[in-house]
């Protein structure tokens, strides 16, 4: 390894590699963009996004910030965005599974609900959301940025049932803003026989091909 020292490669240099491949994702950059900017070589990316080497001290100042710089602006104007759509529309934290950011249209639907924010609500999963987080496998691919967005059926999400329940078509795309991690969920009308379930997810390769696989 030429960056780092084999002790320091861990759960630390798999998190770093998921934070990485999903800001470039986002940023729409490929690996041998982010190289270059980076004065490295394109492999020397794509082992960092695999978990298998970590960067030295120095290009970790670089990357913390080159991703700084424009990560804490995007969630900013991403939640005014969300905030003011008459859509139906919500971020969620991934840590504990918490309501983050709601639109206009979800407080519309959903007015009970949409004042739960910062609660974790992990625990009070049912349905296709709680298939997704117990799905070790996938969720181990999600937080590495392999998979973008996955789309489902559901008639509800939580256990409590506060709003009314009716069927509905989502789809959940996987964004990183600085060390943050949210599910931004879209949610709109579909027939009522359309069948419950988890639909499709789109993958990424290592080098930002896409992947879409249907259920």
């Amino acid at each position: 390894m030429t960056e780092a020292h084999q002790d320091q490669v861990g759960p630390a240099a798999n998190a770093l590699g998921g934070q990485l491949r999903s800001w470039r994702r986002m940023n729409n950059m490929k690996q041998a963009g982010l190289a270059s900017l980076l004065g490295v070589s394109q492999p020397t990316i794509a082992r960092w996004e695999q978990g298998l080497d970590v960067p030295s001290q120095e290009r970790m100042s670089q990357i913390i910030d080159l991703m700084a710089g424009t990560l804490r602006d995007e969630y900013a104007l991403e939640r005014l965005l969300i905030e003011r759509q008459s859509s139906i529309r919500a971020l969620m934290d991934m840590d504990g599974m918490k309501l983050n950011t709601v639109s206009a249209g979800y407080r519309q639907l959903w007015p009970e609900f949409s004042a739960m924010t910062e609660v974790p609500l992990a625990d009070d999963l049912i349905n296709e959301m709680r298939v997704l987080l117990d799905d070790r496998d996938l969720m181990h691919r999600i937080n590495r940025g392999s998979v973008g967005l996955i789309s489902g059926v559901s008639d509800r999400h939580f256990e409590f049932k506060m709003d009314q329940a009716f069927r509905h078509r989502w789809h959940i795309c996987f964004r990183r803003y600085g060390t943050g991690f949210y599910a931004d969920i879209a949610f709109e009308l579909c027939n009522s026989d359309a069948d419950p379930g988890i639909h499709d997810r789109v993958e990424f390769d290592t080098f930002g091909s896409v992947r879409s696989d249907s259920a």
